[in-house]
């Protein structure tokens, strides 16, 4: 009896007896379905769970980026919405600005002035300058003073003036004096520059129709006592001579200037002066009056940060200046007084044993009569000693100026 034929086991697989498997990542799934197969669902939820994680992590970033965006965007708007404030509120206040009178700037910065006299001759020598300025330094000090315009009336720079050329009155180039004052600015010392005003025999001398002269006649005064030889001096009712003193210092401050001391703002005195005249007095004529305009016509001329100080002697100070002012110069419009204390009444003397009593004596009667005007002290630099800078800061007088007629300070 022959063997019933049994059913063929039907097969798992589709009819052509081959699976169909989709592309793996795996080189060997084409030669081992059977192994692959019980994995294609594991595979297949990782791969999905991959890029639903990649999807969340580019989402992420995307809106982090928005946000920094917006966020910047919105700081920036801010930003550019207050400086239009400020931009109009500066407009405001600028406008309100215009409306009122803007304050003056304050002479010499504020500061005090501690000056070292240097003399004008030596304005064309650099290394002595280099070796001033460490002398300034060394005593703690934050000027020098230059005689611009000398007693004799010589000018330490080339002018223009038709007066000052036909005297033959100028010294130095103006590239020299330039570049001295170069090297004061490079080391940030101020420059007071000192004008004699009508104390001056050079443009009296070349144009006798601005001098003094003597008993009405188109002689020169001449004034005994100075140097042997006697000297002229411009006559302050003189309006060509006033208008050539207002020319030299405008000149003089086309340079690097930081402050102006005139001295001999006066008319003669002495036991001579009798015999002075001055053309264009009337009578009545208050003399007094003509040198305060004289200084006023001066102030106006300068910038407000430019310090004007007015020399006198301690004497002057002391007694109202009657004698040489007919009148006080105490109320004149200059910001303050350079008080030579080498010219003190007797008595005044510099005396260690007494740690300068007598000189603090003496400022403290000069600061009572210059009132709230500055006043800058004068110390012959013979007398000078640091003890002496010293007690005279520590009692309230922090102004002052070095001299040595020589320039040589030990």
């Amino acid at each position: 009896m022959s063997k019933k034929k049994t059913d063929k086991k039907k097969s798992p697989y589709p009819e052509n007896g081959r699976v169909k498997i989709r592309h793996s990542y795996y080189t060997f799934a084409r030669e081992f379905p059977s192994k692959i197969l019980p994995l294609e669902g594991k595979r297949r939820k990782h791969r999905k769970s991959r890029i639903i994680k990649s999807s969340l992590l580019c989402l992420l970033f995307v809106s982090l980026s928005l946000f920094s965006y917006f966020t910047v965007n919105l700081l920036l708007d801010i930003s550019y919405t207050d400086k239009e404030k400020l931009e109009a509120s500066a407009v405001t206040d600028a406008s309100d600005e215009t409306d009122t009178q803007p304050e003056p700037a304050l002479p010499f910065g504020g500061e005090n002035v501690k000056a070292l006299y240097m003399p004008a001759e030596k304005l064309g020598d650099r290394e002595y300058i280099k070796s001033f300025i460490k002398q300034i330094k060394i005593r703690s000090c934050n000027s020098t003073v230059i005689d611009f315009k000398s007693s004799e009336g010589k000018l330490s720079y080339t002018s223009l003036n038709e007066t000052a050329v036909s005297a033959g009155a100028s010294l130095f180039d103006n590239n020299t004096v330039r570049q001295a004052l170069d090297l004061f600015e490079s080391e940030e010392i101020r420059v007071i520059a000192r004008i004699y005003c009508f104390r001056d025999n050079t443009a009296a001398a070349g144009e006798p129709s601005m001098a003094v002269k003597y008993l009405d006649t188109d002689v020169n005064w001449i004034d005994p006592k100075a140097e042997n030889g006697g000297e002229s001096r411009l006559n302050p009712l003189s309006k060509n001579a006033r208008k050539y003193l207002l020319s030299i210092i405008d000149e003089v401050m086309q340079f690097k200037i930081d402050g102006i001391l005139l001295e001999e703002v006066s008319f003669p005195s002495g036991e001579y002066v009798s015999a002075a005249t001055y053309p264009g007095e009337k009578k009545g004529t208050d003399r007094n009056a003509v040198l305060k305009a004289f200084v006023e016509d001066v102030r106006e001329t300068l910038p407000d940060s430019c310090l004007l100080l007015l020399g006198h002697s301690a004497n002057d100070i002391l007694e109202a200046n009657r004698e040489l002012y007919y009148g006080s110069m105490l109320k004149s419009a200059a910001d303050g007084f350079s008080v030579n204390t080498s010219e003190r009444p007797e008595g005044i003397t510099v005396d260690k044993k007494t740690g300068f009593a007598s000189v603090l004596s003496l400022f403290s009667s000069l600061k009572n009569s210059t009132g709230e005007k500055k006043a800058v002290y004068g110390i012959d630099s013979s007398e000078y000693s640091a003890s002496l800078l010293r007690k005279m800061q520590k009692a309230g007088y922090k102004d002052f100026i070095i001299y040595s007629p020589e320039g040589i300070y030990k």
